[in-house]
Parts: C-alpha cells; sequence; structure tokens
C-alpha cells in the first residue's frame, strides 16, 4: 500500500520537475536551472530513496547518485542489459539491481556507429562512411540535415581533441548553448554519460553521451566525466 502510494508521489515529482511542459521552458533559463536541480536532486537523494529504502521496496546504494566521476574512457567496454521493468515507477539513479544485466551486454566496439565513426576519425569522407545512414535513421531530432550533424560532429570532434569538459563546466562557460543540447533531460548534469557498476567493478555503459563516449575511445582521452545512476545488488 505504502510503495504505492509514495511510487505516485514519485511520478507527480517527475511530472512536476522533469516533464511538465512549464517546468521544462523555464528550467532552460540559465538563471534558474541551477536552482531547480538542487531542489530535484536533493529531494530525491533525501525524500525518494530515504522513503523506498525504509518501506523495504528497493536498495539502494550510499554514495551520491548524482556524483561526477573521471574514468578512463576503456573502463567503459559494454552496454548494460538492466531490463526496463526494472524502474518501476521510473526511479533510475541510486538503485542496487540484482539479475545477470552486468554480463549480457555486447561490447561498444561492436556497434555500427563504433565503426562508422572510427573510420570518420581515421579521414573516410563523410559521405563514404555510414554515419550519413545512422543519422538519418535514428537521430532525425537533433539536426534537420546531414550538414548540420555533420558540422555538430566536426565541432564536437574538436572540443574533445582540445579537452574534454564536463557538462558542469560547459554550462559555466556557456550555459544557453549547454541546455539547448540537453535533449533528453533539463539537467546539463544528467546530460553526462550514465554508466552502471557491474558485480566485478565494470562499468557498462546506459544512457547519455553515446558519441562523446565512442570518440573519447577512439580519440584516446585520458578520462572523461560519467555518472554512476546503478550498482549490481553483488557490488
Amino acid at each position: 500500500m505504502y510503495s504505492s502510494l509514495i511510487g505516485k508521489l514519485v511520478l507527480i515529482c517527475r511530472f512536476v520537475f522533469i516533464e511538465n511542459f512549464f517546468i521544462r521552458k523555464i528550467a532552460k533559463n540559465k538563471f534558474l536551472n541551477p536552482i531547480l536541480w538542487e531542489v530535484y536532486s536533493k529531494g530525491f537523494r533525501n525524500i525518494v530513496i530515504v522513503l523506498f529504502s525504509r518501506i523495504g521496496y528497493s536498495k539502494f546504494f550510499e554514495e551520491d547518485p548524482f556524483q561526477v566521476h573521471w574514468v578512463k574512457p576503456d573502463r567503459v567496454r559494454r552496454i548494460s542489459s538492466i531490463p526496463e521493468e526494472e524502474f518501476v515507477y521510473n526511479i533510475r539513479y541510486g538503485r542496487k539491481i540484482g539479475g545477470d544485466w552486468d554480463q549480457r551486454g555486447g561490447r561498444i566496439e561492436d556497434m555500427e556507429l563504433y565503426k562508422a565513426m572510427d573510420q570518420y576519425v581515421e579521414g573516410l569522407k563523410w559521405s563514404n562512411t555510414e554515419l550519413p545512414d545512422l543519422f538519418h535513421e535514428r537521430e532525425k531530432k537533433w539536426c534537420e540535415d546531414q550538414k548540420s550533424r555533420k558540422e555538430e560532429l566536426d565541432k564536437l570532434l574538436l572540443n574533445l581533441k582540445e579537452e574534454y569538459k564536463s557538462q558542469d563546466e560547459l554550462f559555466v562557460e556557456r550555459p544557453q548553448e549547454t541546455l539547448k543540447k540537453c535533449n533528453d533531460t533539463v539537467f546539463p548534469r544528467l546530460n553526462e554519460i550514465q554508466v552502471s557498476l557491474g558485480r566485478d567493478g565494470e562499468l557498462l555503459w546506459e544512457t547519455n553521451g553515446q558519441h562523446r563516449l565512442v570518440l573519447a575511445k577512439l580519440l584516446d582521452i585520458e578520462k572523461i566525466p560519467v555518472i554512476i545512476r546503478c550498482k549490481h545488488l553483488e557490488s
């Protein structure tokens, strides 16, 4: 009973802070965004996790799930396979989840995107790689045409070669541009590469920053920022 009531409260809070059109609109304001982030992140840690832990609904790890960790790109070699049904009430951060999700995921280097970007980084002409087809099929929401997408990728490549910066750092330097690029969230911190920690300490890619992760590997970047949103129950 209590878990159901709290679950509904979580869904309401998610609507208010994440999915509500009005909130998403004002969160794009560079002055209001940090305030809303403080409310959301601290509220999640101090209310949602505490409530669900006390009623025994789920297990959570003690560390801050929104903390940024700088890790070597080579530590993230495979893709996580956490079943979607594990995210009851859409609680995705701070969870400890059992199962074999940390042993079934495919390798990042086997992804079509990785192979296509490898060709492009090595100097193959854009039109001769698989990137135009991949971007056309999967990423229409990001750019209206291939030229724009190529320009965005070239800009990302140049920036990563100069220095890989966290979303928080980019927000300080270019707040409006950083907020504009938060496609699936209203908060820059949640736009970092998100990974989960397997039972053996392996980091597995979950979501966000797929292009940054692939390019960091191809460019041999020393360290990248990630947030660990889930851990295996046996970790």
